[in-house]
């Protein structure tokens, strides 16, 4: 896992790697820190079986110059799990990651619930909440981004597999969808929506993904006022 910095324009100040000659880590997303730092999310692997014993949500927290302060790994240790692929810094001055958690012992099979994750100020583990704990398996189902809002609740989005309701005029059993959730600040499932297309619902090979959650807020009425 490599962070670089830069200048504004794009000139390399300095970079830094991140893990060891046993373990094969991936950076997936990087945001900055009150403190000047910097919080990465990623995924680490540890070979040696199927083809790894263990994949794992990997977090590093750095100083303004990307020296570690601390690292946590996430997940059960013999399941398949998902990068974060998404990270921010929370308004408690904590973290939250989002991705997918293994349901099942690691076969080779991919059984993934979509998983938001809060941490403290340190990387220990809050909460965390996954959605739809009783779908079909084997299949891919991840969040790939969030967004806090004011009141300290998320909202996420990514993919999501629902059952097929009309199965004898389009092909397999099940659709991808995309869907947005949200969560209470205290990990608590507020609702969800799954989203498709309607000119790939016949197809069992389109996939939805929602991969950025856009945070739009409406004006308020005196703002609407000034304008």
């Amino acid at each position: 896992m490599i962070l670089i910095k830069t200048d504004s324009l794009g000139n390399e100040k300095w970079r830094k790697t991140y893990g060891n000659t046993t373990n094969f880590e991936q950076g997936h997303s990087v945001a900055t820190t009150p403190d000047g730092g910097y919080i990465l999310g990623g995924i680490r692997f540890v070979p040696g079986g199927n083809p790894w014993v263990s994949e794992r949500p990997y977090v590093i927290k750095t100083d303004s110059v990307g020296n570690i302060e601390w690292e946590q790994v996430y997940g059960a240790i013999d399941t398949t799990n998902a990068p974060a692929y998404s990270i921010v810094t929370t308004q408690d001055g904590g973290y939250a990651f989002v991705g997918s958690v293994g349901k099942v012992k690691f076969t080779g099979n991919d059984h993934l619930l979509p998983w938001i994750v809060k941490l403290n100020s340190i990387g220990n583990t809050m909460w965390t909440q996954t959605l739809y704990g009783d779908g079909p398996e084997p299949f891919y189902r991840k969040f790939t981004d969030l967004v806090e809002l004011a009141d300290r609740s998320f909202v996420v989005c990514g993919q999501q597999v629902i059952p097929n309701p009309d199965i004898a005029n389009t092909q397999g059993v099940y659709r991808v969808t995309g869907v947005i959730a949200k969560f209470s600040s205290q990990g608590d499932s507020i609702w969800s929506r799954n989203y498709m297309h309607p000119e790939n619902v016949k197809s069992q090979y389109s996939e939805h993904v929602l991969n950025s959650c856009l945070l739009y807020t409406s004006p308020s009425p005196r703002d609407r006022q000034k304008s």
